[in-house]
């Protein structure tokens, strides 16, 4: 656990270094602006996860679980939010495209966003055999579905923009982000998301921020 935590202590502080560099360089490019909110996006929640471990593995207590419960629903929303913001990257870098799906979109995420802040997809924070247990909510599916929306947005705005005239320079750095962001949203959606219901006992999404 504490290994874990290091780690992804180390690339959240990684990750904010990375998007403070590309907002210094040109903080009145929207591209670069809405870059760096997606990296600080990645560091909340990549903190607000761990912490929701830390109080997973804790003794078991009244006020702790009142907390774990308020960090595990926020962790569901932020993991949204991040999405939403990659969502909104890939649809004005390298160039800005219609907007029209993203108005359709938005409204989704903010739906599901109010669901995620309520034991519907969260699900509720209890105690078996002295430790936590956090069972997730009956419409996890739409908290599901979403993120597949929002994951096929992405890998369509990036590749279609393999197919629109920009620089050699813009193709290749379109190259690098669909790799980067298109394997990060795969390997968090698995660990986060896919295998605390298949897996509950494994505890595998505690390694979940290694995605970022």
């Amino acid at each position: 656990m504490l290994v874990f935590a290091v780690i992804s202590i180390a690339l959240a502080v990684f990750l904010l270094l990375i998007g403070l560099m590309v907002l210094v360089r040109n903080h009145q490019d929207p591209i670069n602006r809405n870059f760096f909110t997606m990296c600080l996006l990645g560091v909340v929640w990549s903190l607000s996860f761990e912490w929701t471990f830390y109080l997973f593995t804790s003794q078991p207590a009244d006020s702790s679980m009142l907390a774990l419960d308020i960090f595990n629903r926020a962790s569901y929303v932020l993991g949204l939010l991040l999405l939403l913001s990659m969502v909104i990257f890939t649809f004005i870098f390298p160039k800005k495209r219609k907007t029209t799906v993203l108005r359709a979109v938005v409204p989704l995420y903010i739906i599901t966003a109010i669901l995620s802040t309520s034991e519907l997809i969260a699900g509720v924070t209890g105690v078996e055999n002295g430790e936590y247990v956090i069972k997730t909510g009956e419409y996890i599916w739409i908290y599901l579905t979403t993120i597949l929306v929002g994951i096929g947005i992405i890998v369509y705005n990036l590749f279609y923009q393999r197919r629109i005239a920009i620089s050699p320079a813009q193709r290749s750095q379109n190259r690098l982000l669909a790799t980067g962001l298109v394997s990060s949203i795969f390997i968090a959606f698995l660990l986060a998301t896919v295998s605390p219901i298949l897996f509950p006992s494994l505890k595998i999404d505690l390694i979940s921020p290694i995605a970022l």
